[in-house]
């Protein structure tokens, strides 16, 4: 058991972990396996009947040896479901039957398995269905209709090479060597192959051809095409925006005395000032801990990162600058942290063929947190791609490191009905693991003889040609400030809400690159070392930022030596402000309703919010792990008075990396819910319900009881966890202290 106080007055709250039992014995009835194929309804007569004669056929099925330069095993690629929500125990004796690859929504694995051991797992317990792991399973990308990826990427009957992703069932280097020469074999060039936790993975230039040809290839599980990258502060920091000038003021001014000192972070993107530590621009003066260069996809001590776009100037600036040629008026979130500068030159060409290579070298530099003001763009929207797989598994095997990404700038109205359209969020701000940032609308006091005094239908007219948005300023004064109109909303194509969380994104002040020819948006009229952009690249840092400052609380505040990621994260989500109605009000063209939704995410950053709530309320939190399906945790919030006000608790974890080809992200499913003294539920993220497919999970509600408050934690499907055995996770619990130094005892 473990909890926390966050200060003397605070009530200790007991915490539990139990087992309890499933919600029920045996489902009556098995959900359909979800994948981005399509749906396969397990228990209809065809796919029973495919089962049956899969079972029959086992003892004669002829094995099917792959081609590759070393004998491989017999083994097959097949999806065995279960009967319910896997159990500890069903889920061991799989893993000591064959070798499990993967979790596939509902209540199914993918393995790579011998006829004998499928022979054995058929028959064995709580199995309900098995089947083959088709070809037609291995290209289907989400939302092209069911058309295999190559062809949705470049159109029917094109036979030119492209960049795709392959991903094997064979593991370790032996695996990823035996991909790497039989796509070789093939003819194709291939640029990558490495091992990945379930698995390895190869990036090839592929034609149709080959494409189909791989296809058929037993061990291969998934072909995407590679997406190319494309990127997507004075007023940010005030306590009408992000609120983090309070948290900058020393503890005996009444604030909190952070400034990121102590804390590393990195950025890639196009670089920084000059790329040089003997050169250092005055507002990173001392605090660059080192410098990478990449260049075509590969990291090299001779590469430049130097910045000649202005973008990753800027988006450093924003993070940690000092503002020393501003006499620290244009400074960044967190400007006493150090950076780790990963340069991407000007087209982000230097993004490698695996992103893994760049948050290890981040991640063995010290940092751990890791800003990314970049993104794949439209065609892509809303798909949990390779990339995003990838940060999912880094983030799996490291949870003290946290990622944030811009959500996107390509939110648009191409329905012309005043309303900005769902579904643009883009990968990899797609992880279930990341923090994928929106812009908001930033404070600026910009007259209309001002050129950046623009509307949204002015500047961008084919994106914003209908009321209110048209005639909307970009940045104002004039409250409320809502969201920009080219934030990417969500949600993603499994249902999951994105953005997580928002920041300031328009007319943001920052760095000016002394290399750089580009301004971004334009050069700050009275101060030229400095210049406008915006954004969700914007939007990001100022997150990122903020998100060292909650570290920093944390270690040095609070004694959390090694903070989880979720944590941090969790901490974020609970002290944002909520931004309905928006600046659009009620009715038609109202879309901000209420946190959390797929356009503000779970609300706007607040950071002195988040961390000191105020009014005499409570702030706990705790972090702890779940080992099985059917386990709790448990704690309590006492309540000494009806009506005592708003009451917020936040679940965050870092969940195992989802299958490619699976329909649905989440592979273990935590429940979070609030049961009042009279025995009320409160469910999370606005549903009546249990939330089945986010790994971010909040409850908010006004306390009408007097009592005690129960919230649990229950572990409804425990599916993976190769490498840590159990399931972490961070809850947070922001709550009226009504009276204070009661001690609450645990059962």
């Amino acid at each position: 058991m473990k909890s926390r106080r966050t200060n003397a007055l605070q009530t200790v709250v007991a915490v539990a972990v139990l087992a309890v039992a499933p919600t029920s014995a045996v489902a009556a009835e098995p959900p359909p396996l979800r994948l981005l194929w399509g749906v396969v309804e397990t228990s209809g007569a065809d796919a029973q009947a495919e089962s049956d004669a899969l079972k029959a056929s086992l003892a004669q099925k002829p094995a099917r040896a792959l081609a590759g330069k070393a004998a491989a095993p017999a083994r097959a690629a097949y999806v065995v479901q279960f009967e319910d929500v896997v159990t500890a125990e069903w889920r061991a004796w799989l893993e000591s039957a064959t070798q499990v690859r993967g979790y596939v929504p509902e209540n199914a694995y993918l393995v790579w398995a011998t006829v004998g051991e499928m022979e054995e797992i058929a028959s064995g317990p709580g199995v309900h269905w098995v089947g083959e792991w088709k070809k037609e399973y291995k290209t289907a990308r989400a939302g092209a209709g069911r058309v295999p990826a190559a062809k949705a990427a470049a159109g029917k009957g094109a036979a030119a090479a492209r960049r795709m992703h392959v991903r094997s069932l064979l593991d370790g280097e032996a695996g990823a060597d035996d991909l790497r020469a039989r796509l070789e074999a093939l003819g194709a060039t291939v640029l990558h192959a490495a091992p990945r936790l379930d698995g390895s993975a190869a990036v090839a230039l592929l034609d149709d051809d080959q494409i189909d040809q791989v296809a058929s290839w037993p061990d291969v599980q998934w072909i995407e095409p590679m997406p190319r990258p494309r990127l997507f502060n004075d007023q940010a920091a005030s306590t009408n925006m992000m609120n983090v000038v309070p948290a900058w003021k020393s503890i005996g001014s009444g604030g909190l005395g952070l400034t990121g000192a102590g804390q590393i972070v990195a950025v890639a993107d196009t670089g920084c000032d000059t790329g040089s530590l003997a050169d250092v621009h005055p507002d990173f003066a001392g605090r660059i801990l080192a410098g990478y260069g990449w260049s075509a996809g590969q990291y090299a001590a001779t590469n430049s990162w130097a910045d000649y776009q202005s973008h990753g100037t800027h988006v450093c600036g924003s993070v940690l600058g000092s503002g020393a040629l501003s006499g620290g008026q244009y400074r960044g979130m967190a400007y006493e942290a150090m950076l780790v500068m990963q340069g991407m030159q000007s087209n982000l060409s230097g993004l490698p063929w695996d992103f893994q290579d760049v948050l290890s070298q981040a991640y063995e530099a010290g940092a751990r947190i890791h800003s990314d003001s970049w993104g794949y763009g439209p065609d892509y929207a809303g798909e949990y791609i390779d990339d995003a797989i990838s940060v999912d598994e880094f983030t799996w095997r490291n949870q003290d490191f946290l990622v944030l990404f811009a959500a996107g700038n390509d939110g648009i109205d191409a329905d012309t009905n005043g309303v900005i359209d769902a579904g643009s969020v883009t990968p990899p701000g797609t992880a279930k693991n990341c923090i994928a940032v929106g812009a908001a609308e930033n404070y600026r006091d910009l007259p209309p003889s001002n050129r950046y005094a623009y509307t949204y239908g002015g500047k961008w007219p084919g994106d914003y040609p209908a009321d209110p948005i048209f005639g909307d300023r970009v940045s104002q004064t004039a409250a409320p400030q809502g969201l920009a109109a080219f934030s990417s909303r969500g949600p993603t194509v499994d249902g999951r809400i994105k953005p997580d969380i928002v920041a300031p994104g328009t007319d943001v002040v920052s760095v000016r690159g002394r290399f750089a020819e580009s301004t971004c948006w334009g050069v700050f009229e009275s101060n030229t070392n400095y210049i406008y952009s915006g954004g969700t690249s914007m939007a990001t840092p100022l997150a990122a930022g903020a998100a060292a400052l909650v570290r920093q609380w944390l270690a040095d505040r609070r004694g959390v030596a090694d903070p989880s990621a979720a944590l941090v994260k969790a901490l974020l989500v609970n002290g944002a402000r909520d931004m309905t109605p928006g600046q659009y009000g009620t009715g038609a063209f109202q879309e901000i309703s209420g946190r959390p939704d797929c356009s503000q995410g779970f609300g706007h950053v607040d950071l002195y919010g988040s961390l000191e709530p105020g009014d005499g309320r409570v702030l706990s939190f705790s972090t702890n792990r779940l080992a099985a399906t059917g386990s709790r945790f448990s704690t309590r919030m006492v309540l000494w008075e009806a009506d005592a006000g708003r009451c917020a608790v936040t679940l965050v974890w870092q969940d195992y990396p989802g299958t490619a080809g699976a329909g649905k992200a989440l592979v273990n499913d935590l429940d979070l819910s609030v049961v009042s003294p009279s025995g009320a539920v409160y469910h999370p993220n606005g549903l009546g319900e249990p939330d089945r497919v986010d790994n971010v999970e909040f409850v908010e509600f006004d306390a009408e009881e007097s009592g005690r408050y129960e919230v649990r934690v229950d572990a409804h499907n425990i599916a993976k966890t190769d490498g840590l055995g159990a399931q972490p996770f961070a809850l947070v619990l922001r709550y009226p202290k009504t009276q204070p130094g009661l001690i609450i005892l645990s059962r």
